[in-house]
């Protein structure tokens, strides 16, 4: 008996040693590391915790899934350039409820080697296309495509309309408003333009993107997808999976419902979108390249993404630019000397220098999204005197990136000047990623850059930011923190110009 409790004692030890060899935050068996990360604010409110940023590498044990954090920029960029830092493997919950049918039609995000450089490539053109003709539209160029034959409106056009739409809206209210999820159908109704050829304008279409809000805010984020398979059959309420499966199920159906109405109004000389050109490259394809489970795949990845990052990076704008009353002067100061009356447009950009450096401020100092999505190893791999195998998972840090102190002087203070020479020129800062970086890097940052622009430009031209009568001044530091970091709702006074 007490050869059998040795030989425990020993084996448990050398399990806590080997465990907590490499830097990082302190583990435990089963539990591992969760006891000892900060999550006041939600699942990864401890990605500034100094245990997990002080090595370049440090290691977080999430349960039984030990999770690699890369701190530093430039390994970051080193490590995520590699095709063996490239893979992205499905859990049993993306699996089982984020698949199609026998676990195929995984399009961009969780796809992996040729198909995924397959389906990335094709939408990134297809996209950036769509972009660049309706972009010369607006220029009034009569530019004839072979994949498309819309021309409705330009791109910018399609911005302004949701642009002029919440100006309008906001200048009807009255005392203080509560911002709250304001910018989600606007943004995605950009998006959705270019993709389904259609504004989002009805309730079954609104609560999908509701269901998105759900996925975002509530606590079940990047940790509890960690949980063994065992843990989410036998508690599915508990770590949120089934809640989580429905609200798939929805969007799933939804999704495809779009792609069978195109299906029957498709027109091989006349393609209206991205459902349409992609239809068309599956009509001609023999090679299964191309399948309608991808195609709704794709949809889901556009859907999410779409409706999240650039809505919550324009939430932190008007929230910091509302208790950044001297900065919020600065920019209408100089759209009013460069603009005027005219409409801002994305060729001011180059014009709008303090505008340009406060949007790359908000971006590093709210973290919409505080890490990189998780990148697997294709292969073992060695680095550092470290063997980590197959499988292995690793996220870039972008928040202490963006928040290093050794390179942002008081990165907690809101300070657009950091991004100004001398001159008053906007100067743009590597480790400024919200996009991400490395082959996985945001394949929407094009159109995000160009949506955040717009509607920042606009809304400082017609409107004025002002602190609540009735309310407490919004507060920075209350946000959640989980997918991505979200503030809450908040209050505050809108007057015109």
């Amino acid at each position: 008996m007490l050869l059998i409790i040795g030989i425990f004692v020993i084996t448990l030890a050398a399990y806590i040693w080997q465990r907590n060899r490499f830097p990082g935050p302190r583990r435990i068996p089963l539990i591992g590391s969760l006891p000892f990360l900060e999550r006041k604010r939600g699942q990864v409110d401890w990605v500034l915790q100094n245990s997990v940023t002080r090595h370049p590498i440090s290691m977080i044990q999430a349960v039984q899934q030990d999770i690699f954090i890369v701190n530093d920029v430039d390994l970051a960029k080193e490590l995520f350039s590699k095709d063996v830092f490239s893979q992205r493997d499905a859990n049993y919950f993306i699996k089982n409820f984020r698949f199609f049918e026998n676990g195929v039609g995984t399009g961009i995000i969780f796809n992996n080697g040729e198909g995924w450089s397959h389906q990335r490539r094709f939408s990134l053109r297809t996209l950036r296309k769509t972009f660049v003709l309706m972009w010369l539209t607006h220029l009034s160029l009569a530019i004839k495509d072979k994949d498309f034959g819309f021309g409705k409106q330009s791109m910018e056009g399609a911005m302004n309309l949701e642009i002029d739409e919440m100006i309008e809206r906001y200048l009807t209210e009255k005392g203080d408003i509560f911002i709250e999820h304001d910018f989600n159908l606007p943004i995605i109704n950009i998006l959705w333009q270019m993709v389904a050829n259609s504004r989002i304008n009805d309730a079954k279409g609104e609560r999908m993107v509701e269901l998105v809000n759900y996925l975002f805010t509530k606590p079940q984020g990047k940790l509890s997808h960690s949980f063994p398979a065992i843990i989410l059959k036998l508690f599915p309420g508990i770590t949120g999976m089934s809640e989580r499966a429905n609200v798939l199920k929805e969007h799933k159906e939804y999704l495809l419902n779009i792609i069978e109405d195109h299906e029957k109004t498709f027109d091989p000389g006349h393609l209206r979108d991205f459902i349409d050109v992609y239809l068309a490259a599956q009509n001609s394809d023999n090679t299964g390249a191309f399948t309608k489970f991808d195609l709704a795949s794709i949809l889901i990845d556009f859907f999410h993404a779409g409706t999240e990052t650039s809505s919550t990076t324009l939430k932190w704008f008007v929230l910091l630019m509302t208790v950044n009353q001297d900065w919020q002067e600065k920019c209408s100061e100089e759209i009013n000397r460069v603009v005027g009356t005219s409409r801002p447009e994305l060729k001011h950009m180059q014009s709008l220098h303090i505008l340009m450096a406060t949007l790359l401020e908000v971006q590093r100092l709210s973290r919409t999204a505080p890490m990189s999505l998780p990148h697997n190893l294709a292969e073992d791999y060695n680095y550092g005197g470290y063997r980590f195998p197959k499988g292995s998972m690793f996220l870039v840090n972008l928040s202490f990136i963006m928040h290093d102190p050794k390179y942002f002087t008081d990165p907690d203070k809101f300070n657009p000047g950091r991004f100004l020479d001398t001159d008053g020129k906007f100067v743009k800062n590597e480790r400024v990623i919200p996009f991400g970086i490395g082959k996985r890097f945001c394949m929407g940052e094009l159109l995000a850059r160009n949506e955040i622009f717009l509607f920042a430009a606009n809304l400082l031209q017609k409107l004025k930011f002002d602190s609540p009568d009735n309310h407490p001044l919004p507060d920075p530091q209350n946000f959640t923190a989980n997918f991505t970091n979200i503030p809450k709702g908040y209050y505050l006074r809108i007057h015109s110009t």
